[in-house]
């Protein structure tokens, strides 16, 4: 058998040299956090309420009362306007929110609002649309309307009906689009990252948009299509129906607009189709306004605007029922004593009949057994006919150590996980242990503060706040990777909490988030490991006379005693410390995921000093660091000392559990995942059922 990869082992043994290095240096001013502002600034919109075309003088009713703030109500928020957006306010400020305006001279306006909280915090919003004057006769401008249609009440086609509710976004109203991220030609490439359509199917999944004749059209007018705002214009680009079946490149991405030919738009429909390439990234939040506008040298003549939002890659919680599971079979090899068969036959003979083995074959990924770091499950959903469709779309964590970097599971996901419905995304970014996907979970939904998160919360580790014996220390999730998982927004931001204490640095190595089966109870708990009840199971059985006791029976070099645990000072104080740093963890998760003590279960879990670095590391495994396949646990077996026929941490883990209602099966995970710095849910990962509800519908 070729040697295991050594992704962990590197990395850490290099960090434990730099930790016992740098760790008395002073923390550079990136390490400190400022303190939270005490206010944020209002959030302006505005919309029009009357007829936005005509000859003057034109009367245009505006509207800003959907304008809001975070610390304050919309009643006591005031507004001033500036109706021509030429810089010159042409109101005072004033609670009134609704304003009229007599537009006299001809052209194109649009209108721009100011709104200002209590703190003088201010935000302003210009209308997406344009406001035309023009002088046109008005049997003229009656024949040159522009029109331009999208499946705005997301019933899966373009109708008549979705005209009263395409110009603004709203739960109920506004067009999807997704990003078109899966291989429906099966190149190898993403069919987003080539400027043609791959196909009828990849057609599919663009979001399609319709330019309604044109009647009257001269040869000096033009007519033009334009995407605002800017930053959005990098993100998507624009394929038209020639009239043959074909579909060449009207709008190549970071275009701002183009124009389209008045011979054809004068003789029928023109068929569109918006790719979105990335779908929300950065700071882009996926609002999108697409104009479709007529003009002529003396002035526009019409305009037609649709809004869009790019769907959001959802990320799956461990209350969606299970369809695939991941996990790679190790084999037995007379060099080494790393195999993972007893742990992948137990999962095949007792895994829930709904949920698909997926066997990660090792000699291919080089025995990279670390299937849950590589990658995060997730899907996008747009609207369809019969309801929302979904595809895969999962998250490329960062693990290369260059761009052209191959080994072991890096290119799992492009090898097996891309195709017709089946993408990815891959941020990139700088390398670091706490970017895997152990290191990244979902809270089930909750409401908090205020906030409702109907597909639950990202929650990933890092921080400054140093190791546990006081050494400054800082480490992070990447800046790109942590930025596209809050560019989705509905499940964030994402919530960080302390991690950078440990030698992987991943918070499955403290805590996870499991359904409640139990009826009556809260819908879900964390299960939080704790060396406070570990050493306790420890003292009793001391107290009982069971002081020679051995842990880790059989397990050579790892063999210990009750007593040789319990006596070591520095073990038990490291663990006093590792125990205050869960306790901060927990008031975390509490304060910020709504939940109150009866919602954790705490599990015997001791941590131990690797290598000297000062960074922590499961003494036994973690049974936290378990994996949750719907009705069934796969639990890590702690390994603990055994007392009349009973493993105490076992017993204790039991009692733990029980309640939750799930048919919980100890699992060897030792040599093959324990000593080599990981558990089960290390070495597995999930695919879940997408969500019944439409992101859109709860999205706020």
């Amino acid at each position: 058998m070729p040697q295991i990869l050594p992704l962990r082992d590197l990395a850490l043994a290099t960090l434990a040299l730099f930790i016992i290095g740098c760790s008395d240096s002073t923390p550079s001013p990136q390490e400190t956090n400022p303190p939270p502002p005490s206010n944020s600034p209002p959030l302006a919109k505005i919309r029009i309420l009357s007829a936005s075309n005509g000859p003057p003088p034109l009367t245009v009713t505006l509207d800003a009362t959907e304008s809001s703030d975070t610390e304050d109500s919309g009643a006591r928020l005031v507004a001033r306007w500036d109706f021509e957006s030429d810089g010159i306010w042409d109101t005072p400020y004033s609670v009134q929110k609704t304003r009229q305006h007599l537009f006299t001279s001809l052209g194109s306006y649009q209108p721009t609002v100011e709104i200002k909280d209590k703190g003088s915090l201010t935000s302003k919003a210009t209308l997406s649309s344009t406001i035309l004057v023009t002088g046109l006769e008005e049997s003229e401008t009656a024949s040159l309307v522009a029109d331009l249609d999208a499946d705005s009440n997301r019933d899966g086609s373009i109708s008549d009906r979705d005209d009263p509710v395409e110009d603004i976004w709203t739960a109920d109203a506004g067009a999807v689009f997704a990003s078109n991220l899966d291989d429906d030609d099966r190149d190898g490439v993403r069919d987003s990252l080539d400027s043609v359509p791959n196909g009828i199917e990849d057609l599919a999944d663009m979001t399609p948009l319709i330019i309604r004749q044109i009647d009257g059209l001269m040869a000096d007018h033009r007519v033009v299509i334009s995407i605002e705002p800017e930053l959005a214009r990098n993100y998507m680009r624009v394929f038209m129906e020639d009239g043959s079946g074909n579909f060449p490149l009207l709008l190549e991405a970071e275009t701002p607009s183009a124009v389209l030919p008045n011979t054809i738009l004068s003789q029928r429909d023109i068929q569109l189709h918006l790719e979105g390439i990335i779908g929300r990234f950065g700071s882009f939040d996926g609002n999108v306004q697409i104009t479709l506008s007529i003009e002529r040298d003396d002035g526009p003549i019409s305009s037609d605007t649709v809004a869009l939002r790019g769907a959001p890659i959802i990320f799956p919680h461990h209350m969606q029922p299970s369809t695939r599971l991941f996990l790679m079979r190790i084999p037995e090899d007379t060099t080494t004593n790393d195999s993972n068969l007893a742990f992948f036959n137990d999962v095949q003979d007792n895994l829930p009949q709904n949920i698909e083995l997926y066997t990660v074959d090792a000699p291919t990924y080089e025995y990279d057994r670390w299937v849950q770091d590589n990658m995060q499950t997730g899907y996008t959903q747009h609207p369809g006919p019969d309801g929302p469709i979904n595809t895969k779309i999962h998250l490329e964590t960062e693990r290369r150590n260059s761009p052209a970097d191959q080994r072991g599971l890096i290119p799992f996901l492009t090898d097996e996980l891309t195709g017709p419905n089946l993408g990815y995304v891959y941020p990139q970014g700088s390398r670091s242990s706490l970017n895997y996907g152990g290191n990244l979970e979902v809270s089930p939904p909750h409401s908090v503060n205020g906030r409702n998160f109907p597909f639950g919360r990202l929650v990933y580790g890092g921080g400054s706040g140093g190791l546990l014996e006081g050494n400054q220390y800082t480490d992070r999730m990447n800046d790109n990777q942590l930025s596209l998982l809050n560019a989705q927004q509905i499940q964030g931001p994402a919530l960080e909490v302390s991690s950078e204490w440990l030698a992987v640095g991943h918070i499955d190595e403290i805590f996870l988030f499991l359904k409640n089966n139990a009826e009556g109870n809260s819908p879900w708990v964390v299960v939080l490991a704790s060396p406070s009840l570990a050493r306790q199971k420890l003292q009793q059985a001391y107290e009982l006379g069971y002081g020679q006791t051995v842990l880790f029976q059989g397990r050579g070099q790892y063999e210990t005693t009750v007593e040789s645990i319990l006596s070591n000072s520095y073990l038990m104080g490291f663990n006093e410390l590792a125990q205050t740093r869960i306790d901060s963890i927990r008031q975390v998760l509490q304060t910020n995921l709504g939940l109150s003590t009866d919602d954790f279960i705490e599990v015997p879990v001791l941590y131990e000093n690797y290598d000297g670095s000062g960074l922590a590391v499961a003494l036994n495994p973690g049974v936290q660091n378990l994996v949750a396949a719907d009705s069934v646990l796969f639990v890590p077996d702690p390994e603990g000392p055994m007392i009349d026929g009973e493993d105490i941490w076992k017993s204790a883990t039991l009692d733990a559990l029980a309640p939750l209602g799930y048919e919980v099966r100890f699992v060897d995970v030792f040599y093959s995942y324990h000593v080599l710095m990981g558990e089960a849910h290390c070495g597995t990962n999930f695919e879940r059922e997408p969500s019944s509800t439409p992101w859109w519908e709860v999205e706020e």
